[in-house]
């Protein structure tokens, strides 16, 4: 049910003034796709703590969300924090990463190296 979700969402709200929302950044397809591949029960769980407190969980999200398709209606995603060599994890980043996991989130921190 979250892609109808995201549909009717989509259709009823669109170009609507909403914090954290850019409706230019992502066409309905590829949201639909990071639906199908994230899932219902994760996407709850992240909407659920962001209309709770916003404030204080609207910064230290992870960097990227990588997804694939295993068949038309089934994939996976993983949200991935991206640091430099020396760069650390701050106490925010870190309760986002504890807390997505908890959410049944797949997470990783990608350590770069400079070539």
């Amino acid at each position: 049910m979250a892609e109808e979700f995201l549909i009717k969402s989509w259709e009823t709200h669109i170009g609507t003034a909403c914090r954290g929302v850019n409706w230019d950044s992502h066409s309905l397809d590829e949201l639909r796709a990071a639906v199908t591949c994230v899932g219902g029960t994760c996407l709850a769980s992240l909407c659920q703590l962001l209309a709770q407190d916003y404030r204080s969980w609207s910064s230290g999200m992870p960097d990227l969300l990588l997804w694939r398709f295993h068949g038309e209606y089934s994939g996976e995603a993983k949200l991935v924090e991206v640091k430099g060599h020396n760069d650390r994890l701050s106490e925010q980043q870190r309760a986002w990463l504890l807390l997505l996991m908890d959410c049944g989130f797949s997470v990783e921190v990608c350590k770069v190296k400079p070539l």
